[in-house]
């Protein structure tokens, strides 16, 4: 009986660990981001863009629907798994343009760079495809 209780305490510290390290934890989580920067451009006034992370995952408005998904934060290494999750509203075209490059750029992100209160997702090249600001 002992060796059981043993065993299943062991069980349990290894797959803490094993959460642990899969987890997204990091500076950025804790904190709601909005966009000030998408593409170089200013995001459309009035629209609220918004990027959430947590230990869970990714989530926020692009402006006219919901979404959430996996995200993967490990140095400054940031990745977002393809298969988010959205809400299907319809919006007008440029609302919807604008969500559209927005979820492109959550992709295409390949790292990120945190400095003054400001987050940029980076691509291959090293520049930033969407700006955020810590609300």
């Amino acid at each position: 009986m002992q060796k059981i209780k043993i065993l299943a305490i062991g069980a349990l510290l290894l797959s803490g660990l094993a959460l642990a390290a899969c987890s997204t934890a990091s500076p950025l989580t804790g904190t709601s981001w909005a966009l000030v920067e998408l593409g170089g451009a200013a995001p459309l006034p009035g629209v609220a863009v918004t990027l959430v992370i947590s230990d869970e995952g990714i989530g926020g408005s692009d402006g006219c629907n919901h979404y959430s998904g996996s995200a993967s934060i490990q140095g400054n290494g940031f990745g977002v798994d393809p298969n988010l999750i959205s809400t299907l509203m319809a919006c007008e075209d440029p609302i919807m343009r604008q969500a559209d490059a927005y979820r492109a750029a959550l992709l295409q992100a390949e790292t990120y760079r945190l400095e003054g209160g400001q987050l940029a997702l980076l691509g291959a090249d090293g520049n930033p495809l969407a700006v955020f600001r810590a609300e």
